[in-house]
């Protein structure tokens, strides 16, 4: 342990005393500064007043007016679009319901085609057998038998 005599102690307490009132001559200067003028308040007006010379900047140099017009054409074309794709959306809903109607006659074509072709077949075969029972000499009903699938099939 090291011992300090008295003048020793008397000098060290005569400089930590010069010390605080250097401190304190330092501090009461700075209050006396405008606060305008300290840098803490420098510091903390710094980036509101960035932030204020930029928003003026860009109304002073049509920065936000350019971006608003940009912005309404945008929007104006992507109405037109929308009423493209509307417009192309109701054509071919159109030509759905188009198809869709003659599918529906097709299939009822279709079935009676079908319902034609078995009357037909019917009548061939009755034709067949008329035709064999004529030939066969079975006098005149062969014949009235001829002459009904003909009308029949002249019907259809």
């Amino acid at each position: 342990m090291i011992t300090l005599n008295q003048s020793e102690e008397v000098n060290l307490a005569t400089d930590k005393d010069k010390l605080e009132l250097a401190k304190l001559r330092l501090e009461i200067s700075e209050l006396e500064r405008p606060f305008w003028k300290r840098p803490s308040y420098i510091l903390s007006a710094l980036p509101a007043l960035l932030a204020i010379a930029t928003l003026v900047y860009g109304v002073g140099s049509g920065y936000f007016n350019a971006s608003f017009i940009k912005l309404e054409n945008q929007k104006y074309s992507l109405e037109q679009q929308i009423k493209e794709f509307e417009a192309r959306r109701s054509g071919i809903q159109n030509q759905i319901a188009e198809l869709q109607s003659q599918k529906q006659e097709l299939e009822q074509r279709t079935a009676r085609m079908q319902s034609i072709m078995g009357d037909l077949k019917k009548a061939a075969k009755e034709f067949e057998d008329a035709t064999e029972a004529t030939e066969a000499g079975k006098d005149l009903e062969g014949y009235s038998k001829l002459h009904l699938l003909l009308n029949k099939l002249n019907a259809l």
